[in-house]
């Protein structure tokens, strides 16, 4: 289905949304939830089931979990990552 353009917004990085989808380069992330969306910068964004790296789940990363620090870094419970 095509996206709706009277809800459809740019968000960043490859990231837009309207009111029913989530995409990602063009592309319809039908893995992600709409309403519980957030773009965490760059290639990463997370909803109430996961977090998501250019639209592909990351396995065992609990949305929750998932702190970004800046500059690159993240944090997944007691790790940090570049």
């Amino acid at each position: 289905s095509y996206a709706d353009t009277k809800s459809f917004e740019t968000i960043a990085d490859g990231f837009a949304k309207d009111s029913s989808s989530v995409y990602f380069m063009g592309e319809k992330l039908s893995n992600v939830d709409v309403e519980s969306f957030e773009f965490l910068g760059g290639p990463l964004c997370r909803d109430s089931r996961g977090v998501y790296f250019k639209g592909e789940t990351l396995p065992g990363v609990e949305p929750d979990s998932f702190v970004q620090l800046g500059r690159g870094y993240v944090k997944i419970l007691h790790e940090v990552y570049y």
